[in-house]
């Protein structure tokens, strides 16, 4: 607002004042309120009640687990040497 364009009068000075006032304030109130509404969807959607278990989900793991495989008597000896592999060739370009 440029000085020019304010009133000589006192009173509608202060009248001007009393209104801008009173529209911060409902500008507060309503940015209080909004700020209210974004944490209680924020709380509904990342709270403690969103990770919900589903007790039938629970029995997956219930079952006790196969005991482990005996080795087979087929296994090959240690004594004998390992093969060789080939070479890896790099990725990079042929001659």
């Amino acid at each position: 607002m440029e000085t020019a364009a304010l009133p000589e009068d006192l009173a509608t000075c202060h009248g001007m004042i009393r209104q801008l006032a009173d529209s911060l304030r409902a500008a507060r109130r309503q940015v209080e309120q909004l700020g209210h509404r974004l944490d209680l969807l924020l709380r509904r959607m990342y709270g403690p009640r969103s990770e919900r278990v589903d007790p039938g989900q629970l029995l997956l793991f219930a079952e006790p687990a196969e005991p482990p495989l005996a080795p087979s008597p087929e296994a090959p000896s240690e004594a004998s040497p390992p093969s060789r592999a080939r070479p890896v060739r790099g990725h990079g370009r042929r001659p």
